[in-house]
């Protein structure tokens, strides 16, 4: 896990490492999670030379064809109520300063706003958010950013024109 901090680090980049004393005192003792990383779903609108069907519903759909089977239509939907369900459940939001979410694509379906109603104090916590950059928030998204402290991208871009349509088509 440490090899994506130290790539970003040598590329010149802040890391989680780095920036996570900016969110975290040093008086803190808690037990309670202070950042949450969540993958709830792996919706996707790109199928990127980069990624795979374990981060990209198109993927998933695209090894379907290549392989010649019935693609089955997966409701996704209740199983991610469960799993947001189970954490809210479980595990302590109160100290939250950070939530990072990845996806597939995080922007692509409403699963970030079904997790992000859950956080009591949001005008404390931190939104990171990695994409494709593909999606622009429409106003719904924009209203719960708004009761939230910053919210950050870190956009995956990987060319122009020819190159980006054959990276990410």
């Amino acid at each position: 896990d440490c090899a994506s901090c130290k790539t970003l680090e040598d590329a010149g980049q802040q890391s989680l490492r780095q920036t996570g004393p900016d969110w975290i005192s040093d008086t803190e003792n808690s037990q309670d999670p202070i950042a949450i990383d969540i993958a709830l779903d792996t919706e996707c609108n790109a199928l990127c030379a980069t990624c795979g069907q374990w981060s990209s519903s198109l993927w998933a759909k695209e090894n379907l064809k290549l392989s010649n089977t019935k693609i089955k239509i997966d409701e996704n939907s209740d199983k991610i109520i469960n799993a947001i369900d189970q954490i809210v459940d479980t595990v302590s939001l109160h100290k939250v300063k950070y939530v990072k979410f990845f996806g597939g694509e995080p922007l692509f379906t409403d699963t970030h706003l079904k997790f992000l109603k859950h956080i009591p104090f949001p005008e404390h916590v931190t939104l990171y958010y990695t994409t494709n950059g593909s999606i622009y928030p429409n106003e719904k998204v924009l209203e719960v950013w708004k009761k939230f402290k910053v919210v950050m991208f870190s956009a995956s871009i990987d060319g122009i024109a020819e190159q980006f349509d054959y990276v990410r088509w």
